[in-house]
């Protein structure tokens, strides 16, 4: 092999091995983004025209709902509040996350409830109308903590008209809904979300008169072996209460719970999934 040659195949060499570190950097990076909040380094609320925005974003300790904010941030809270006092058309779900290891010290069924009540809590106080904001918590396998160890965010803020809501096309999150519950308890503590939400499915059924409403409850391995149907029942009487016609509803329970949560123990099945067909 000539001299010329060898140095062109280190130069090769180095430049393969540098492609492909950063392939593997690339691909880790992806791997950690797509486990991470959206848009958790600033807070962003836009609905149409109206947005705010705010350099930075709000935070939670791990296993608390009590909110780090500070005086930018509270100013875009303060302008969202403003804008729904002022566009009663409008509603809003806050949707908050909660990860699987946390301890919830609250009042309500998990984590991420409790914190997009404190956001709503903060909206009320400053002049939101309460029957237009939602509250939801959603359950993350792992959650992202920032590098002083907490929660950036956290939270979502889903605004859109309130009629909308009366049509499945227009509101996706109407065919399928998730009720997390406390262990061995059917019954919600909070339940305005229910509550709203079968408001909504019984305007939804008056013009799908061809739908019906699968409700199946679930229970974890160390729960009472009759709380999943406790738990179907209880959503079931919120639907007639609403005026759904029981003819409409189907209760079906979950029989691979055990199965399932051996397979996969990040699995909360202290809950009843209802589905619009």
């Amino acid at each position: 092999m000539s001299k010329p040659i060898i140095p062109l195949l280190v130069a090769f060499l180095a430049l393969w091995l540098f492609g492909g570190a950063f392939w593997l950097s690339t691909m880790k990076s992806r791997n950690i983004s797509e486990q991470m909040l959206p848009d958790n380094n600033r807070l962003i609320i836009q609905d149409g025209e109206f947005k705010m925005a705010a350099q930075t974003i709000f935070a939670f300790q791990p296993s608390d709902a009590d909110i780090i904010i500070n005086e930018e941030q509270m100013s875009v809270l303060d302008s969202l509040a403003s804008y729904l006092e002022g566009a009663k058309e409008k509603k809003i779900r806050l949707i908050a996350y909660y990860g699987k290891n946390e301890t919830n010290r609250t009042k309500y069924e998990n984590l991420g409830i409790a914190r997009a009540g404190t956001i709503k809590n903060i909206l009320v106080r400053r002049g939101a109308p309460e029957n237009s904001i939602g509250i939801e918590g959603k359950l993350l396998k792992k959650l992202v903590l920032n590098e002083n160890g907490i929660l950036s965010g956290g939270v979502e803020f889903d605004i859109f008209d309130k009629d909308i809501s009366n049509t499945i096309t227009e509101a996706p999150f109407l065919k399928e809904k998730i009720f997390y519950f406390q262990k061995n308890k059917y019954v919600l503590l909070n339940n305005d979300i229910l509550e709203s939400y079968a408001a909504v499915l019984k305007q939804y059924l008056v013009d799908e008169k061809d739908s019906e409403v699968i409700i199946t409850g679930f229970r974890e391995e160390n729960e009472h072996q009759s709380i999943d149907l406790l738990r179907a029942k209880f959503v079931e009487d919120v639907f007639i209460k609403h005026g759904i016609d029981l003819e409409r509803i189907s209760i079906d329970m979950n029989e691979q719970v055990e199965k399932n949560k051996k397979s996969n123990k990040s699995i909360d099945d202290k809950k009843v999934e209802i589905k619009v067909l």
